[in-house]
């Protein structure tokens, strides 16, 4: 697209004028699995653990692919 500051195209842009350059639609599709596990250390006091994977793609979109891993720690204490 000619005629653009790049200095002030934002993320929704790109999008956009990438659907109009290709003429596809989105076709997108993500997977996520999760495991988690609670443990009680005192009345008041648990440590959450959760593990999840997850993967992105746009078969449309060369570049909008992403996977990888988020492991979470909590340490909660209600007063």
């Amino acid at each position: 697209v000619s005629g653009l500051d790049a200095s002030k195209v934002s993320a929704d842009d790109v999008k956009y004028y990438a659907s109009l350059a290709t003429n596809k639609p989105r076709n997108q599709r993500a997977v996520g699995l999760g495991i988690g596990v609670d443990i009680e250390l005192a009345k008041n006091t648990g440590l959450y653990i959760r593990q999840r994977w997850f993967s992105y793609e746009d078969k449309n979109f060369y570049y909008d692919k992403f996977q990888g891993r988020e492991l979470v720690v909590e340490l909660k204490m209600f007063f």
